[in-house]
């Protein structure tokens, strides 16, 4: 489920008015507005609820922790407690969520009883393909392009219903550090080989921000083709080695498309505080005890489909699959700095810089300097990446 504070805040806005000039005072986060971020489909679960509260514009949201008897219950009577697994995030044990199921999230807050309406889930039609372009595209600023690559997806609906979906998807590619150590160095041109080199090959995950919706509702046929995913941009190692993206498509009912397309648009509209104000967006979570309290977000019940596709770098342009060479890069030249040489290159050493390699001219055995590169240039992890190949990850 995308994380809803980020476009929660413009909400805020629309409930100040909009003829006047005005210097709006948000609430800050202690008297914010309860914000409800979960879903619950027919994968398997466990499935997470989160509870915030609204804050300002330079704060950030503010975790709900110790919520009291947080459960979703189903219509063919099964239920179950959720339990806080980190603060303010509330978590299903063994709770399968069944197409044509309805559920419903319900918890105490304050003493207040907080209940969603009812939810069903929908069935997911079958994901025909994903698949993606390489395209070059403007930026606002008309000397810069960038070139990514725009994803795609296509699926068909086998029942004449018009359908609507909210998409996510999540990225994972492996790459690999630019300068991956070999040899330890011991002055006087000594060197061997190292017995714990930093890791030099990662894998790194990312999820997709923005809100993603289709509908087949205003088509000839009841067929969703060539739907615009994410537009990924190759401006790191994404495409260096291996990249795989997996696409999440929920169905979802028109209800829910309605909220996700009002805050979708109340977020590009924004723009000044004394434009148009943005509607009232409202999920379906109430406060029986006090119905004029307005919470915010959406628990959400949704069929699930997923379909995942890897990229090899070859399947890139040579733009894309070759990231630039790390910028921390020094060069120690006997020529420049004579006798100061080895003490400037042991100086650096013992400061953080690891030692990368000699540098020759093709007359002469001997180095004639040394590279040398910051941590972050030899070490994978440094630059976010995790050393454990992930479990679904294929050669």
């Amino acid at each position: 489920m995308k994380d809803i504070n980020k476009y929660i805040i413009i909400l805020i806005f629309g409930l100040l008015g909009c003829l006047e000039e005005f210097d709006p005072k948000i609430p800050d986060s202690k008297n914010g507005f309860l914000v409800i971020d979960g879903v619950i489909t027919d994968q398997p679960g466990p499935y997470a609820i989160t509870i915030t509260k609204s804050s300002s514009l330079d704060e950030e949201s503010e975790p709900v922790t110790g919520i009291a008897d947080i459960l979703i219950e189903a219509e063919d009577g099964v239920l179950e407690n959720l339990t806080e697994t980190d603060v303010g995030v509330y978590q299903t044990d063994i709770l399968q969520g069944q197409v044509g199921n309805g559920y419903r999230l319900s918890f105490t807050y304050q003493n207040q009883r907080y209940q969603s309406s009812w939810e069903t889930i929908r069935p997911s039609p079958i994901i025909d393909s994903v698949y993606f372009q390489e395209e070059i595209r403007g930026t606002t600023d008309l000397d810069i392009n960038v070139r990514g690559l725009q994803f795609f997806i296509d699926n068909h609906i086998e029942n004449g219903d018009k359908q609507y979906f909210r998409y996510e998807w999540e990225e994972t590619w492996k790459f690999a550090a630019p300068a991956p150590i070999l040899f330890d160095y011991f002055g006087n041109d000594s060197i061997r080989l190292t017995l714990e080199p930093p890791a030099d090959i990662c894998w790194k995950q990312i999820n997709s921000i923005g809100i993603n919706l289709a509908t087949t509702e205003n088509l000839t046929e009841n067929v969703l083709s060539g739907h615009n995913l994410g537009f990924i941009t190759g401006d790191d190692d994404r495409f260096t080695i291996r990249y795989s993206l997996l696409a999440k498509q929920f169905s979802i009912d028109q209800k829910e498309y309605i909220f996700w397309k009002n805050l979708e648009e109340s977020n590009e509209e924004l723009g000044n505080l004394f434009d148009r104000q943005p509607a009232r967006v409202t999920g379906n979570v109430t406060n029986i005890d006090n119905t004029g309290e307005l919470v915010l977000g959406y628990f959400s019940a949704s069929g699930l489909r997923e379909e995942r596709i890897y990229i090899d770098n070859i399947e890139v342009s040579d733009a894309l699959r070759a990231a630039s060479f790390c910028k921390e890069v020094e060069i120690l030249l006997k020529s420049e700095l004579g006798q100061g040489y080895e003490q400037s290159l042991l100086g650096k050493i013992a400061g953080g810089a690891i030692f990368f390699d000699f540098l020759y001219q093709s007359e002469s055995p001997s180095p004639i300097g040394a590279l040398i590169v910051q941590p972050i240039c030899a070490d994978c992890t440094l630059n976010d990446g995790i050393v454990d190949e992930p479990d679904f990850w294929i050669e």
